[in-house]
């Protein structure tokens, strides 16, 4: 809904399309935890008083991910300038930087009440999607309009034609460049540089706005429902075909590419498929006959059939997920502002748990993280501890700083943060004890007779016994380990250096080191195989 109730005032006629989305937005909540509420609200205060004072109109917003509309393409291009000069001039939380691609169109695009639809806005967002943070990119259109106007010091690179997702011909696109502005990116994320395109948020407009021109809904079905639909088939189609083409193992070693999932084989430790998923893959669940991949940026999960290695299907879950699980034929997915969504797979519609009301996001939330075991689910963030049915919270425990990672088995809870490992009575929610631990707690996993702890910066994973509840030892893995998983009889940990490491539980040791490529973001074990999420 465009901001400020302008509803029935956009612009209409030729007007200039402008996208934005944060790079990288999942790595800076992983980051700042809790404080990424306050630099999102930074993000879009920033952002809506660049787009207010050259005339924007805020069409939609969904996450990190903008669509502003200008009357006059100048206008929308000293919004970008000013957008990014902003940003980078700005103080943000944990001293981290925020990095904004932004793509510009100018078009006529149909008008819904409040929406655009047509190609126009999907050639908008796919040029956004193209860019790196900080870069500001234009189509041919609007860079002829701007050619005469005297924008000072805005110089106008050439990058070429490239082909874009979805779109009948290639685009010319344009790299803007002004003083204070970064000129030097790597090449741009397109169909020319390779088979597996990078997508985000921006890209989730345009499906639907694509969607919405090609097809008619037929009679009696919403259009809201019809986007819905189609924006879960249209990925599906696309990974099929990716599949036939990169889903075949071969003499040589398979490299996984970024927003893909290699899968491995658990005896071999050779890695046989890699399937394309979407934008910034990280979480994984095993179960019910499927694999499921959460893609963070995209704002989506992506279907994997276990047994035939394809992708099924590809759908939105909302903004800004962080972690999932599935249970009791659910998925459970949690996101930055400690919302618990539970996503029936059959209709792909998310519910939310409604939350205490201490924790309820609009109170200022935090990220949160989510495990299923022996039945039971628990989500943990926000200094809570949540054990949730189908339809409610059954056990509230609070005063817990958390989470790196949460974990469920041995009738315990066991919840990794900065100190240590809190280890919870799984029925009562109670505390059962502290483990102390000489490093900072990330992803957990158990596998009788241990708990396994990722120690990021010491590049190890510890095993704790699940008797005493006490350190049993480490084993040195890949740099900057990020995740952990129990299958197949060994333990897997998936390493930010593009390997996994196979551990036999029994000897604590690696016994075999797999070059996967990439940067590993999450591994699961289950079904016959190994699942590593590639970011």
């Amino acid at each position: 809904m465009p901001a400020g109730g302008d509803a029935l005032r956009v612009p209409t006629g030729t007007v200039t399309l402008l996208f934005t989305d944060i790079e990288g937005s999942t790595k800076l909540v992983a980051k700042l935890r809790d404080a990424y509420g306050e630099l999102q609200a930074d993000h879009q205060r920033l952002l809506r008083e660049a787009f207010r004072a050259w005339d924007g109109h805020e069409v939609d917003t969904q996450g990190d991910a903008f669509f502003v509309a200008f009357r006059r393409a100048r206008d929308a291009v000293s919004a970008a300038v000013a957008t990014q000069r902003a940003l980078s001039g700005h103080a943000w939380p944990g001293g981290v930087q925020v990095r904004v691609r932004i793509g510009i169109h100018t078009d006529e695009p149909g008008v819904a009440v409040d929406r655009y639809h047509g190609l126009g806005v999907v050639r908008a967002a796919r040029i956004c999607a193209a860019g790196h943070g900080g870069q500001i990119l234009l189509s041919a259109a609007t860079r002829s309009l701007i050619d005469e106007d005297e924008l000072p010091g805005v110089e106008l690179v050439d990058l070429g034609e490239h082909r874009l997702k979805g779109l009948p011909r290639a685009e010319r696109i344009f790299q803007l460049v002004a003083p204070g502005l970064s000129r030097e990116f790597p090449p741009l994320k397109t169909l020319d540089e390779g088979p597996l395109p990078v997508t985000g948020r921006a890209d989730e407009l345009a499906d639907a706005a694509r969607d919405a021109v090609e097809e008619k809904a037929p009679r009696g079905v919403s259009r809201r429902r019809l986007l819905a639909v189609t924006a879960a088939v249209i990925p599906a189609v696309g990974a099929a075909i990716a599949y036939v083409v990169f889903g075949m193992a071969g003499s040589a070693p398979l490299t996984a590419a970024p927003n893909s999932l290699a899968v491995i084989d658990a005896s071999s430790g050779r890695v046989t498929h890699v399937l394309p998923v979407g934008d910034t893959p990280t979480s994984i669940a095993v179960g019910g006959g499927a694999v499921w991949v959460l893609n963070a940026n995209a704002g989506s999960v992506s279907k994997i059939d276990a047994r035939t290695r394809a992708v099924e299907a590809t759908f939105p879950v909302g903004a800004a997920p962080i972690d999932l699980a599935v249970a009791s034929g659910r998925l459970w997915v949690t996101t930055a502002a400690f919302r618990v969504l539970k996503v029936d797979p059959s209709t792909k519609i998310a519910v939310p748990i409604s939350l205490p009301a201490s924790r309820n996001p609009a109170q200022g939330g935090s990220a949160a993280w989510v495990a299923a075991g022996g039945g039971d689910v628990w989500a943990t963030g926000n200094a809570a501890a949540l054990r949730l049915t189908p339809s409610r919270i059954a056990v509230s425990f609070t005063n817990v700083n958390c989470c790196g990672g949460v974990a469920i088995g041995g009738d315990r809870v066991w919840l990794a943060d900065e100190t240590g490992v809190l280890v919870l009575d799984a029925g009562s929610g109670h505390v059962v004890r502290r483990i102390g631990l000489p490093f900072a707690g990330g992803r957990v996993a158990f596998g009788s007779p241990y708990v396994w702890v990722v120690d990021s910066q010491g590049g190890k994973v510890w095993a704790i016994d699940v008797k005493t509840e006490t350190l049993a030892g480490s084993v040195s893995v890949g740099a900057q380990p990020n995740g952990v998983a129990v299958g197949a009889s060994a333990v897997w940990v998936s390493s930010g250096d593009g390997t996994v490491s196979k551990i036999d539980p029994t000897a604590l040791k690696v016994v075999k080191q797999i070059a996967v490529g990439g940067t590993p973001a999450g591994i699961a074990a289950g079904d016959g195989a190994v699942w590593v999420a590639v970011d």
